[in-house]
């Protein structure tokens, strides 16, 4: 099977899970907030003007320079572990600091870059940055001390777990937080987590076979303070199937998300096969899709089903038109249905494909009728048309018109 059980996270498929809810009744790490209570400190990024010599000597023509600076309470860190991953690329540099705290990096070829600098019973810091040809960016991280967690994964035979996901949770939110604070398990099963944040926190514990693991309100008051958690996985609901077209075609690299207590997605191998474990015990929500087909959403289903069989459509396209003076820099489509199993309508997520002149085009929509309507900063729908989508066709250019909120 291929990537079978791979959990849902709760930010990124927000949209996709209160349409699956609606229907049942019921990811870039660069950038990530972080949580009230867990924020790291200003970091300090700055661009050196060509006229000054960069640090450490002359660099190659048409790249730039980086120079990094790690510091913890004004005094500079010596041994930080700094990584300088490039963004969309392949490049990556591990190095540590110097007694002064930096090191600077020559010849860095120009684009943008991800940078981790993490130290012992610290907590780990990023930043993204620019390399421009011909300068020196310097780029400065403080951290803040941090303590350590540790402990022990077992299956539900109490023997230990490899390969289990511990990672780092928002104690309210339970969003995970922190992309540089998850660590796997060893073959004996442990885990150890170094630069904890001193403040209230949760842990995450994924394994693609067993329900989640979840657990709030933890806190280390001192760097110094050492937490131990062991964590005992249980086995939760199963389910399988298989993912064809209306011919009975298997469509490779479907989607499956099943939703109860717990989430998780799967995709399909070549023959449309698909498996889904750590679910709960009630009722599976499924939702099904794939590039030229339209989603289907699969109610009720049981959490020790197999063999189950999904058919998807083949997909129809929609193709339209704002009117509107002037013309919304952005916008998006919005997708309802009615559906009169549960006597109400859904809003589907949003398509946000748009062309040029206001002209835009949905595709990927499954056959069916719908109510358009176009959702734009600062403007008013006048129309909230419904147009049918039939298998593998494009509906007849529909016109939408905009205009200005007072």
């Amino acid at each position: 099977m291929k990537k079978a059980g791979i959990p849902v996270a709760a930010i990124g498929i927000a949209v996709a899970i209160l349409a699956l809810r609606g229907f049942s009744r019921q990811a870039s790490d660069v950038g990530r907030s972080q949580p009230s209570g867990m924020s790291a400190p200003p970091i300090e990024i700055a661009t050196r003007s060509p006229e000054s010599p960069p640090p450490g000597g002359p660099q190659s023509p048409g790249a730039g320079s980086l120079h990094l600076r790690v510091f913890e309470e004004s005094k500079p860190v010596e041994g930080a572990h700094v990584a300088v991953l490039q963004i969309g690329g392949v490049g990556r540099k591990e190095f540590l600091t110097i007694a002064d705290g930096s090191r600077t990096l020559q010849g860095v070829p120009v684009g943008k870059y991800l940078v981790i600098a993490r130290h012992a019973r610290r907590v780990p810091q990023r930043a993204s940055i620019l390399v421009a040809a011909d300068q020196t960016t310097e780029l400065r991280f403080d951290l803040e001390p941090g303590g350590l967690v540790q402990g022990r994964v077992t299956d539900p035979l109490g023997l230990p777990l490899p390969l289990a996901l511990v990672r780092l949770l928002n104690s309210k939110t339970l969003e995970f937080i922190h992309p540089d604070l998850q660590v796997e398990t060893d073959e004996q099963g442990r885990y150890e987590m170094n630069g904890v944040p001193l403040a209230e926190f949760g842990l995450n514990c994924w394994h693609p076979r067993f329900k989640h693991w979840n657990r709030a309100g933890l806190l280390l008051r001192d760097a110094s303070d050492v937490l131990v958690m062991d964590i005992a996985m249980e086995r939760g609901g199963q389910l399988s199937g298989r993912v064809v077209d209306e011919g009975g075609v298997p469509i490779k690299g479907a989607s499956v998300m099943g939703l109860n207590e717990t989430s998780y997605a799967a995709e399909c191998d070549a023959e449309g096969r698909f498996e889904l474990f750590g679910l709960g015990g009630g009722p599976v929500g499924l939702s099904v899709q794939a590039k030229g087909f339209g989603t289907v959403y699969v109610r009720g289903v049981a959490p020790e089903t197999t063999n189950l069989t999904i058919r998807l459509p083949k997909a129809g396209q929609i193709s339209g038109r704002i009117e509107a003076t002037p013309l919304p820099k952005s916008f998006a489509l919005l997708l309802y249905r009615y559906d009169q199993e549960i006597g109400r309508e859904i809003r589907l997520p949003a398509k946000t494909i748009h062309g040029r002149d206001g002209g835009f085009e949905a595709k990927d929509v499954g056959p069916g009728t719908y109510r358009l309507e176009i959702s734009a900063p600062g403007y008013e729908a006048l129309d909230k048309p419904t147009v049918v989508v039939n298998s593998g066709a494009t509906t007849a250019e529909v016109t939408l018109r905009l205009k200005k909120s007072d």
